[in-house]
């Protein structure tokens, strides 16, 4: 049996203040088996809910109030719907024996009175024993919530796009809502105006994944590759360097695997899609246009796989390390189940190409370290403008599906900055969070900052009794 199934206008000035319509014990309750439920996939379109709700008043006064009540719920909920000026939400809230409370975002509805007192009814509403019947419906989120949310903080961490976060995180049966994402107290010598945070979810495991991938781990490639170097301003402390005294054509300068990072005994906890970010840079007064691709590179073989995709190319102008943005690749390159046991070792050989070649000037290119940013839960902010060890940077995300990003400058000044979400949304199966980071100059290694998540667990699936 249900043990809570009310309606409830949550009003957030004055903060906290709410009207609830108790469909269980109120006036109006709903009949025994009287809740047509939807199945609910948490995307897409809003679902209907039909409920027959039967009452029994001292006078039709008392009834038309609470039918009345009703009705101002759903106009409220309609309008809430179509203007965010409003600071009110119009919530569905239900609770099962042996459950959690749960919530669904109520956007429209109908009601109908179904009574016919007739000429011996009691009233205008009531019928001959004093019982007044009506048909309800509301439209709703394809999802329900938690109406409490969780909450996960590390006190410093690298957003350098080379360590992983592993928030123990308890979910629902569908991607968590992510109400809130605060990047705080970042330690910089200069700004931080781009920022990716990335989700990965669990897959075949997130223990052994490492999203910095160094260049110097790889393999060149004959006739245009690279040497390593030691430089300290790198990741790891060398680099992939191509000579200035190399080929300026279009040809491969390195190839790294999954096997050249982690070796072959936990590849597929690679598994994933990923934007592939590059920490590049070049000499004075030259200019390259690098190329991404992704393959298989099979044991025993070298240089150019039978078949590789492009993935994307950048221009690398710097003359600073910064990170650049070629696209998307995932690992293996045609998923985990076309072979049959064989997804370890296909991960394992999964290989990103780089290929380059001199646009202009006589100068050399460095190839630093590749970031695997988890791309399938995705937030990109561009033009933060975070400022030393008091800026902050809020994420927020509304259960309308309303975004927005903030930035604070520890003096109570507020600026909006561009975002741009991919399904930020915590994974049902838990998972690891990868943050990069980087001023429009440069790309600094040494960034830091504390992070906090906040997030309520959502459900498609719901106990009824």
């Amino acid at each position: 049996m249900a043990t809570l199934l009310k309606l409830i206008k949550q009003t957030f000035n004055p903060a906290g203040s709410a009207d609830t319509l108790n469909m269980l014990s109120g006036v109006l309750q709903v009949k025994v088996d009287g809740w047509s439920l939807q199945s609910c996939t948490g995307e897409g379109d809003p679902v209907w809910d039909t409920f027959e709700l039967v009452g029994r008043g001292t006078s039709d006064s008392v009834l038309g109030t609470a039918i009345y009540g009703i009705q101002e719920f759903i106009s409220g909920a309609r309008q809430t719907a179509t203007n965010t000026s409003r600071d009110t939400q119009y919530w569905l809230h239900y609770k099962p024996d042996n459950g959690v409370e749960v919530r669904t975002l109520v956007t429209d509805g109908s009601m109908a009175v179904q009574s016919d007192p007739g000429k011996r009814g009691l009233g205008v509403l009531m019928d001959n024993d004093g019982f007044v019947r009506t048909s309800l419906a509301l439209q709703h989120k394809p999802w329900w919530e938690a109406t409490t949310k969780g909450t996960m903080s590390v006190g410093s961490a690298s957003i350098a796009g080379d360590s992983t976060w592993f928030p123990s995180v308890t979910g629902g049966d569908l991607p968590a809502r992510v109400s809130s994402f605060g990047l705080i107290g970042p330690i910089l010598s200069a700004n931080l105006d781009d920022v990716w945070i990335g989700f990965r979810p669990t897959y075949s495991g997130i223990s052994n994944y490492d999203p910095g991938w160094e260049c110097e781990y790889g393999s060149t490639a004959a006739g245009g590759g690279g040497t390593i170097i030691s430089d300290a301003a790198a990741s790891n402390g060398t680099i992939l360097r191509v000579a200035a005294g190399a080929t300026a054509a279009m040809v491969q300068r390195m190839r790294i695997s999954v096997n050249d990072v982690v070796g072959g005994g936990t590849a597929q906890h690679f598994n994933g899609k990923y934007l592939v970010l590059g920490r590049m840079k070049c000499g004075a007064s030259t200019e390259y246009l690098v190329d991404l691709y992704q393959g298989l590179q099979m044991a025993g073989t070298s240089g150019v796989p039978a078949s590789v995709e492009l993935v994307g190319e950048t221009k690398v102008t710097s003359v600073l390390y910064k990170m650049y943005e070629f696209g998307q690749v995932q690992i293996p390159p045609f998923g985990s189940r076309v072979l049959d046991g064989g997804e370890t070792d296909t991960s394992r050989y999964s290989t990103i190409y780089l290929y380059a070649q001199r646009l202009s000037g006589t100068s050399y290119l460095d190839l630093d370290a590749l970031c695997l940013m988890p791309c399938e839960h995705l937030l990109a902010v561009k033009n933060a403008g975070m400022a030393g060890t008091a800026a902050v940077l809020s994420f927020f995300h509304g259960a309308d599906d309303n975004t927005i990003a903030y930035m604070e400058d520890g003096s109570g000044v507020m600026e909006v900055v561009e975002h741009s979400v991919n399904n930020f949304t915590w994974p049902t199966d838990g998972g690891v969070i990868v943050v990069c980071g980087q001023d429009n100059d440069d790309h600094d290694m040494t960034i830091a900052a504390a992070m906090e998540l906040r997030y309520y667990p959502r459900y498609g699936l719901l106990k009824l009794t």
